[in-house]
């Protein structure tokens, strides 16, 4: 538990310093990246339907553009829930100094989807705490971590 702590804090201060622009991260990236996961085109991100997909295509893009590496060759995890809706979770990672220690941050990406004529898009649930994922994952492939970083983003949340 003392560790689990530790690391909070640490995060805690990592965030501060990245709010504080002590730490650069691409903020017109970040808010390009919740433009485009909150529009139309992802349909609302509902699990189970082409805007799920469309937007588990546009994130692992994403993923390779910011140097995220696959964990057992892949980018993906399917599962199908109680609900009988298969979901897709993903994940990267960076590597850090220390090898057998990580980190897992996290953000779920789906949302509401459609509803009649009306998208429910999302931006604040939760496409800007997944480009927030982004705008970290790049700023840990450009400065290396202690500890290993595994990003993981939920499906069905």
């Amino acid at each position: 538990m003392k560790k689990l702590i530790v690391l909070l804090v640490t995060f805690c201060f990592v965030f501060e310093a990245m709010a504080q622009n002590q730490i650069k991260i691409n903020k017109s990236q970040l808010f390009k990246d919740v433009q485009t996961l909150s529009s139309d085109e992802y349909e609302g991100r509902q699990v189970g339907t082409e805007g799920s997909k469309k937007t588990q295509a546009f994130l692992i893009g994403r993923f390779k553009e910011v140097g995220l590496k696959p964990i057992n060759n892949s980018y993906e995890q399917k599962f199908s829930p109680k609900t009988g809706i298969n979901g897709t979770n993903l994940y990267g990672m960076i590597e850090g100094k220390v090898k057998d220690k990580y980190l897992v941050l996290t953000a779920h990406y789906d949302h509401l989807g459609k509803k009649d004529n009306d998208v429910y898009n999302g931006a604040d649930d939760n496409a800007s705490g997944v480009a927030a994922l982004l705008a970290y994952a790049d700023y840990f492939n450009r400065n290396k971590p202690n500890y290993s970083i595994v990003f993981l983003f939920v499906d069905a949340e």
